[in-house]
């Protein structure tokens, strides 16, 4: 993954996505741009400890906008299971977004 990353963000994605390296994944996402694929990841991973990481820590900060953009335009319309919906919409209350959180209710309904 790592040796992939200047070469070929979408190989490193595809190496950190079935190595289960998730904050790698994040990073090299974020980096590049590719927010639609994160927020995809993120939705179908519905892991608390990782959704945390991508919204609340200060490195992902520069990214939130955009990554919260991409779930909600994106990942959480082609969500296929309550479930994610749930796990998405915890991490947004955990992360003390509401008004991201309203947007993200009123593209669900």
């Amino acid at each position: 993954g790592k040796y992939c990353e200047n070469r070929d963000p979408n190989l490193s994605v595809q190496v950190y996505e079935q190595g289960l390296c998730d904050k790698e994944l994040i990073d090299v996402t974020s980096r590049n741009g590719m927010f639609k694929h994160q927020s995809r990841y993120l939705v179908s991973r519905m892991d608390p400890d990782l959704w945390a990481f991508a919204l609340e820590t200060e490195e992902q900060e520069q990214y939130r906008k955009n990554l919260i953009d991409a779930v909600v335009s994106t990942a959480l319309p082609e969500a296929k299971q309550a479930d994610e919906v749930s796990a998405t919409v915890k991490a947004f209350m955990k992360a003390n977004l509401p008004e991201h959180l309203t947007c993200l209710l009123e593209k669900i309904v």
